[in-house]
């Protein structure tokens, strides 16, 4: 498994690690990368592709995933999988934690 940057918390690691599991690499900080400008807000991440390469982004820190070699690729496709990925896995974080707060009442 890829090394995480060590600022980021709960959510967004485990939101990354479904993202590392989805094929997504990370890359390293935002700011060492030129990425792309049409960024659309997801939960906590941003995301957006350029030239079959997606970017997902969080606290700086950036993950990518190339299609560049996939053949008969839908990036809209990929991209609207990717909306339910993160959202989905920020629900189920969401949903642990309040149940963990909940119980201890």
């Amino acid at each position: 498994m890829t090394d995480l940057p060590c600022w980021l918390k709960g959510k967004a690691i485990a939101v990354a690690e479904a993202l590392i599991a989805d094929g997504f690499c990370y890359c390293g900080e935002e700011e060492e990368f030129c990425v792309n400008q049409h960024l659309e807000a997801v939960g906590d991440w941003l995301i957006g592709n350029w030239h079959y390469v997606i970017d997902a982004i969080t606290d700086g820190a950036l993950f990518s995933k190339d299609y560049n070699d996939s053949e008969d690729c839908d990036i809209n496709k990929e991209i609207e999988q990717l909306k339910q990925l993160i959202v989905k896995t920020e629900l189920d974080w969401d949903s642990c934690i309040n149940e963990g707060q909940l119980s201890l009442f």
